[in-house]
C-alpha cells in the first residue's frame, strides 16, 4: 500500500492519495471514511465515529503520519 501511495503522490493524484492514506491510517470502511470531513481530523489526536455497518461508536487515534 505504501508503494501505491508513493506512486499516487509522484503522479500528483492528490484526491486518491488523500482518500487511500486516510483510510489506511484510520482503518475505516469506505462508507465511514466518506462521512468524515477534514475539520474532524486536522489538528486532533483522536476522532469519534459511529460505524455505519455495526452502529458502534468508537474513538480512533489519529496516526501522526496522517
Amino acid at each position: 500500500m505504501l508503494g501505491l501511495l508513493v506512486c499516487l503522490k509522484k503522479d500528483n493524484k492528490v484526491m486518491p492519495y488523500l482518500l487511500i492514506s486516510t483510510g489506511a491510517y484510520l482503518g475505516l470502511r469506505a462508507k465511514d471514511l466518506l462521512n468524515i470531513k477534514w475539520i474532524d481530523i486536522l489538528g486532533k489526536d483522536e476522532i469519534t465515529i459511529a460505524e455505519s455497518k455495526t452502529g458502534k461508536v468508537r474513538s480512533i487515534a489519529v496516526n501522526e503520519s496522517l
